[in-house]
């Protein structure tokens, strides 16, 4: 007959179970264009700005590298209900290094 030692010893306390596997976000699906420049266009026309000149404004700010840079972190955000092509919110996702935590952190405390 084979013994456990382990089994058999008194002093030993069971390990705690593993953590659970991390689980990875979603893929998040490439963005529409099209959709990206209507979505910066509706809020610059919010902030009251003229027709004209928040399309002009969204067609530059569409082609801004940080969209597709931090494409996973601004679906995060908008599903939260933050504006997630707004320019300040792009600029702390670049200073926090893309780190959610940090980001919503900065966001509800201003």
């Amino acid at each position: 007959r084979v013994v456990n030692a382990l089994s058999d010893a008194s002093d030993a306390t069971p390990s705690p179970p593993p953590p659970p596997p991390r689980e990875e976000p979603p893929d998040v699906p490439p963005e529409d264009p099209q959709a990206t420049v209507a979505a910066i266009f509706q809020r610059l026309l919010r902030t009251g700005l003229a027709p004209n000149a928040a399309a002009a404004k969204a067609i530059v700010a569409a082609a801004d590298p940080r969209l597709q840079q931090f494409r996973r972190q601004r679906a995060a955000l908008k599903n939260m209900g933050f504006d997630d092509v707004d320019p300040a919110t792009l600029d702390l996702l670049q200073s926090h290094r893309g780190q959610l935590d940090d980001v919503l952190s900065a966001l509800l405390a201003s």
